[in-house]
């Protein structure tokens, strides 16, 4: 579908934010796949949705977050659809065992590590060696990961403390030379040839449905990682390996505050070449399965990025590659819709009219009502997204019941259009006439996630937080039973329906 298709229309977008939340009849291995995706866009499709949302589907190895990526280049295995894999012997007693073991477990909860470890054995059981084509005619970033991941399984440990040779990552010659490591690099090679598969099959769906993809391209990637062993030359590293300096944020005014989020930062400002040339090559990877991508955290693409000492933990700012980065993105993807999350800085001079002039719309929330810039849903400009929540927010329900009356009357007031009767009405208004308010609104996107909308009023994910329960959280509804007609009925009330 041309993007014309989609900017021509006020778009309603669901936010489903990893297929893991997923809880169907139909997988019984205790947590949400690709294949579980489908019932999704069907129902989101009839309801009116034009776009569902993820975070980024990288692989992560057993960290749940999906921002913390071995490889943008990769596919989570975790993700994988076992019942669509070949059936034979091996993988059905997997299955079968896999199954009875997810019955004593939670069913509102991931067990990350235990899920991902049964996926790769799920497809070691149907690997053929011989099947498998030749790995050196993969490109570099696919064989860097592949070439990583077979290390990282003979020694055990982080990159900067394997043997000399195998620090500088030439993935060819370490192949050619190390013979021994070809049986488990085709697999992993394997395993990517059938995610990617499943997911170009799913986006060939939506497709069909009128449904666009968005996926998330994560700023950086952690220091122990393919990406940064295999590009050493572009990242804020010491002599050894290990990071010289570690991303984070500490913006003026940030309603998350300062973070530290501890992954390796580009030298953005002394490789600005390399860099834009790397970053483009990770959007072009994921633009072949998504039609839109939102930027994470954007402000360090086009205003300041910050730099932690991971010694002294003491920061700093530094400019942005800013116009020079996005008019090579722009030129180099043209179908390729951008958004912007540039929440944590408010700048319109710096921030609202650069992203503008790109024509890279960035992200309101009620939520965030403190600042005025997203206090006022029906004066939100017609070039962004409006969202009810996202992944690192509460739900519109528990955000709602929390908030203090005074600020409460001024959502009544756009809610109702008269002070009167938001007074009179003001113990009636609950979540859902803010769902409302924020998809008659201006924006072009309006979104709202999954968990809005069944009432999940569990935190997916609270940033800067280490929580057991952060990014693995599952939905407590089948999604056979989700009832999609009361959101559909107010996407077609505000004119958001196709």
């Amino acid at each position: 579908m041309p993007r014309e298709t989609l900017e021509n229309e006020k778009v309603a977008c669901l936010d489903l934010h990893s297929p893991l939340y997923l809880n169907s009849k139909n997988n019984p291995f205790g947590g949400g796949d690709i294949g579980d995706l489908y019932q999704i866009v069907d129902k989101a499709a009839q309801a009116g949705f034009r776009v569902l949302q993820f975070t980024p589907i990288q692989d992560t190895g057993l960290n749940p977050s999906p921002y913390m990526g071995i490889s943008i280049f990769s596919f989570n295995p975790i993700h994988l659809w076992v019942n669509d894999l070949p059936s034979n012997e091996s993988l059905e007693g997997l299955k079968k065992k896999r199954a009875s073991k997810a019955q004593s477990e939670p069913s509102d909860s991931v067990k990350y590590k235990k899920l991902y470890s049964f996926k790769l054995e799920a497809l070691r059981a149907v690997y053929k060696p011989s099947a498998n084509p030749d790995p050196f005619k993969y490109p570099r970033e696919i064989l860097a990961y592949a070439v990583f991941k077979a290390l990282e399984k003979k020694f055990e440990r982080n990159w900067i403390r394997w043997p000399k040779r195998f620090q500088k990552a030439e993935p060819k010659a370490i192949l050619k030379a190390n013979p021994e490591l070809l049986d488990e690099v085709k697999f992993i090679l394997f395993t990517q040839d059938i995610l990617k598969k499943q997911w170009l099959d799913l986006l060939k769906y939506a497709r069909e449905k009128r449904v666009y993809l968005s996926f998330d391209k994560p700023i950086y990637p952690v220091p122990d990682s393919a990406e940064v062993w295999a590009n050493q030359q572009l990242f804020y590293l010491n002599p050894d390996g290990s990071p010289k300096y570690i991303s984070g944020c500490n913006n003026p005014k940030d309603p998350f505050g300062p973070q530290e989020w501890g992954q390796s930062v580009y030298k953005f400002k002394e490789e600005p070449d390399k860099t834009i040339n790397y970053f483009i090559l990770s959007v072009q990877h994921i633009s072949q399965f998504a039609q839109v991508i939102r930027l994470d955290h954007t402000l360090a693409l086009i205003w300041k990025y910050y730099l932690i000492d991971s010694k002294t933990k003491k920061g700093k700012h530094i400019p942005a590659l800013k116009h020079r980065l996005f008019l090579r993105l722009k030129k180099e993807l043209p179908e390729v819709i951008f958004i912007a999350e540039d929440v944590g800085y408010i700048n319109k001079r710096e921030i609202d009219i650069p992203l503008g002039q790109h024509h890279i719309p960035g992200v309101r929330c009620p939520q965030w009502d403190r600042r005025l810039k997203y206090r006022w849903v029906t004066r939100y400009p017609g070039f962004c997204v409006a969202l009810c929540s996202n992944h690192d927010l509460p739900s519109i329900h528990v955000w709602w019941k929390k908030l203090k009356s005074s600020r409460r009357m001024i959502f009544l007031k756009q809610i109702y259009k008269t002070e009167e009767e938001a007074k009179i009405r003001k113990n009636k208004a609950d979540g859902w006439d803010v769902i409302e308010l924020v998809f008659s609104c201006a924006a072009w996107i309006a979104s709202i996630s999954l968990r809005d909308i069944i009432a999940d009023n569990r935190r997916y994910n609270k940033p800067g937080k280490i929580k057991l329960t952060n990014w693995r959280l599952r939905s407590p509804k089948l999604t056979e039973e989700i009832n999609f007609s009361k959101i559909a009925r107010t996407i077609k009330k505000t004119g958001r329906g196709r």
